[in-house]
Order: C-alpha cells, then structure tokens, then sequence
C-alpha cells in the first residue's frame, strides 16, 4: 500500500518464516518502505515474533503496527518511529484478542496532509480510542484520550441508548457524531458535547439530533429482545439473545417453540468463552 502520511512511499510486509507458522522463527514478519524516485533501497522498519496483522499511519514519526498468533490468541500492538528506525519500538498492548472486556478501543483516525486516514492526535500527542465498551454490565460504546502512559474516558454512552462514535470532531473529543438507537428509538445521527468540555454547545445544546430518520419495519416495533444468562452443565456462564413475538405474555400465551444457536467458538482461555457482547440497550 501507499503511505497516507508520505507523498509517495510505497510500505509492504515480506514472510521472513517463508509464511509457514508451523516453523520455527524468532522474527516472523517484516515492514519495509520505499520512497520515490526509488533510488535508494527499501527501508526495513519493524520485525514481528508473531504474525503481521496490520499497521495505522500517523507521521514521520509515529505508527502502530499489530502482530497476532492464533494458538494462543495473542495480539500486541506497537508504537514505532517510522523515521528512525533506531528508536525501539515499544509495546503499547499486549493481550488475548477475544478479551472483549479488555479490548482498549481502535485509534481515531482524520484526512492526512494527502487526504488519506492517519492517526488523529491530540495537542500533547497522544491519541483518540474508540470503543465497544463491552463489559459484565453491558455494551456501552466509549471514547478515550490515550497519552500513551495514561488513559481519561472523554465519553461513554448510556443507558437505555445504544450510542456508537462515528465521527471526531476535534482533538480533545469535545464534540463527536454519534449514531444512537434503543430498544424503542430507530437509528438517527446524534451531535453532542462530550463532558471534557467547557461551556455549552453554539447553539446552547449539548445534544442535538442532526437526522429523524422513520422506523423502516415498524412491524418489528413490538418485539421485544432479551439477553438470558445461563450456565452450561459444566458451570460456564454463557448468554444468549432471545427475541419475543408481539405482544406475547408468557403467563397468558405459555410456552412457544424457541430455537436456539449455540455457536461453537473455540476459546483458548475459559474466562472469554463467558462473556456477554450482545447489548441488551
């Protein structure tokens, strides 16, 4: 791919193990550029232990790069200087890639100088994390400041709402685009002020409902979902979504036909296999 922070630098990934996990490597992947007019050698910029997965632009001098490994469901991310390679790279995450509950978020990214996705960076630096926020008490969608040392939640939705980030609109998160819903509330595109902020909005709201979008199967208004928690005969809490017919009573109605998919995901460790990621909001 072509760089998005650089005029023309073309970046790619070559197999140091020839691609085969199943060998023995100490550096499985490697990142290397190479800027026009190409009449230097490519640059090599970072090795991988595990497996390449992707890489965010920032600038001359920042960049994160991920590496996973599927035996043990690990996926790290790390902050590389792109400019120097002498710096050492640093990890910035480190942890099991099906741990919803610990998943930090996706960095924030804008229009660079050439009009391609970078990372957006606040005045000191650090970056912007959006997030699902799923955690034991629900899906809770969040946006944070990271300073690389130390993370400040800006926002997070709440109930009843489901509240998803779909746009930035400044360095510190004082104002984002959202897209909001409910279990009775059709999706529509919300502005508000976040609660780092100072002062009321311009127009002395702090939400602001940009879109009223009608409800496009109004026959499925009246049925309800419910998340049901369980455990399996082995004591591991799972859940699953159950949707209700219309107006069903289950004292009045008694009992229907139900079916039910239990998807049979594999899980390295036991604590994951038991999280809840469906939003009851």
């Amino acid at each position: 791919g072509w760089r998005p922070d650089e005029p023309a630098t073309v970046w790619w990934v070559v197999a140091l193990d020839g691609g085969g996990a199943g060998r023995a490597a100490t550096e499985r992947d490697a990142l290397e550029s190479w800027t026009a007019p190409f009449d230097q050698p490519p640059k090599r910029l970072w090795h991988s232990e595990l497996r390449f997965s992707d890489v965010t632009w920032g600038d001359a001098h920042t960049a994160l790069v991920s590496e996973w490994w599927f035996a043990d469901r690990r996926t790290r991310t790390w902050r590389i200087d792109p400019g120097n390679t002498g710096v050492a790279p640093i990890v910035v995450w480190d942890r099991s890639y099906q741990d919803d509950y610990g998943d930090p978020g996706f960095p924030v990214t804008e229009p660079g100088p050439f009009g391609r996705a970078v990372l957006r960076r606040t005045p000191t630096g650090g970056l912007l994390l959006s997030g699902a926020g799923i955690a034991p008490d629900g899906v809770h969608p969040f946006l944070d400041r990271f300073e690389w040392t130390a993370t400040t939640r800006i926002w997070q939705a709440k109930d009843p709402y489901q509240e998803e980030v779909v746009e930035v609109l400044d360095d510190l998160g004082r104002e984002i685009l959202t897209w909001r819903e409910s279990q009775t509330e059709v999706p529509n595109l919300w502005r508000r002020k976040t609660g780092n902020s100072r002062g009321p909005a311009r127009d002395g709201r702090a939400v602001q409902a940009l879109t009223a979008f009608p409800d496009w199967a109004p026959a499925f208004a009246s049925v309800r979902k419910e998340v049901v928690r369980y455990e399996r005969s082995d004591g591991l809490p799972l859940s699953a979504t159950v949707y209700f017919p219309p107006g069903y009573d289950p004292v009045r109605d008694g009992p229907r036909p139900a079916l039910f998919w239990v998807y049979p995901n594999e899980f390295r460790h036991r604590s994951d296999a038991g999280q809840v990621k469906a939003p009851t909001n």
